[in-house]
């Protein structure tokens, strides 16, 4: 079948179809989640697509109530298989992060093994996740942001708008007459994502008009950073969370030590107020301790 007849933006998700691979789509109600749905639909309706369905997480929250019974008449209009499961437990902080871990267990137990798992961030969310990222003081690992494509609770999950703008998303549903659900929570300034989405970026942006796609591209750019510089930068942050600050020469030294040391012999190095020790490819920090002062028993 050719591509020619079908819209740019599937185009763009059929960079991510691999022939055969069952696909389920993370469906929120949000414009981004619901043009990937369409769009695989539409690519579907080509013969572009093999099998795919959705997936619904409900929060549990009045909009999250309404959003389900939207996905579902949505996937009933385009006969869509949907499978809708709810989060088990009250969120009672941090609601931004306990959310999202919820949601990735949810989707990953309710997903068969070989079943690809495709979610609609786009470029505006990756360069949201940068800034955010780079005031946490994250190394490169964590400022390379969101992957196109990632493994995680051994299932796989695909991101094909990552390197598309949320405008075009919105304009290619206007075209097509198709309608969303807007979760009212994106507009609060109570979540840091939001403030960076609706204060930060467009405040950016007066002044660079290509701010939020530089950051996405820088990003992208630092997920082809060489291996060994992400290791280092990961055991550098390691290192930082019990307050050991080394400069990026002298952990790149200190990792290639323990990197090159026999697999088959233990290691110990001194280091500040602990010990470094490196067993077969486990690596550990244990805090030095004063020697008791000796006695003398009669």
């Amino acid at each position: 079948m050719t591509t020619r007849m079908i819209s740019e933006l599937a185009k763009i998700v059929y960079k991510s179809v691999k022939p055969n691979t069952p696909i389920r789509v993370a469906l929120s109600g949000g414009s981004d989640s619901v043009a990937l749905l369409m769009a695989c639909h539409e690519l579907q309706s080509h013969g572009l697509m093999s099998y795919f369905d959705a997936i619904h997480i409900n929060h549990k929250t009045d909009h999250s109530n309404n959003a389900q019974s939207f996905c579902q008449a949505l996937c009933h209009k385009h006969t869509i298989d949907l499978t809708t499961v709810a989060i088990d437990k009250t969120v009672t902080s941090n609601h931004e992060a306990q959310w999202r871990e919820a949601r990735y267990r949810l989707l990953s137990e309710s997903t068969p093994m070989m079943t690809e798992i495709w979610l609609g961030h786009h470029q505006n969310d990756q360069a949201e996740t940068f800034i955010l990222q780079a005031l946490r003081g994250t190394g490169t690992n964590g400022l390379s942001g969101m992957k196109v494509k990632h493994i995680k609770n051994q299932r796989t999950f695909v991101r094909p708008f990552l390197d598309i703008a949320n405008t075009a998303i919105k304009q290619y549903l206007i075209s097509k007459h198709i309608e969303w659900v807007d979760d009212p929570s994106n507009k609060s300034r109570e979540f840091k994502r939001n403030f960076i989405r609706h204060d930060v970026l467009p405040l950016l942006e007066s002044k660079w008009p290509s701010a939020t796609v530089t950051l996405a591209r820088t990003a992208s750019n630092l997920n082809t950073e060489d291996p060994l510089s992400r290791s280092v930068d990961q055991f550098r942050q390691w290192l930082l969370k019990a307050n050991i600050n080394l400069d990026k020469s002298h952990c790149t030294d200190l990792f290639m030590q323990l990197h090159h040391s026999p697999i088959d012999r233990s290691i110990k190095i001194p280091l500040a107020d602990y010990f470094l020790y490196k067993h077969k490819k486990q690596i550990s920090l244990v805090k030095k301790t004063k020697p008791f002062k000796p006695i003398k028993l009669s």
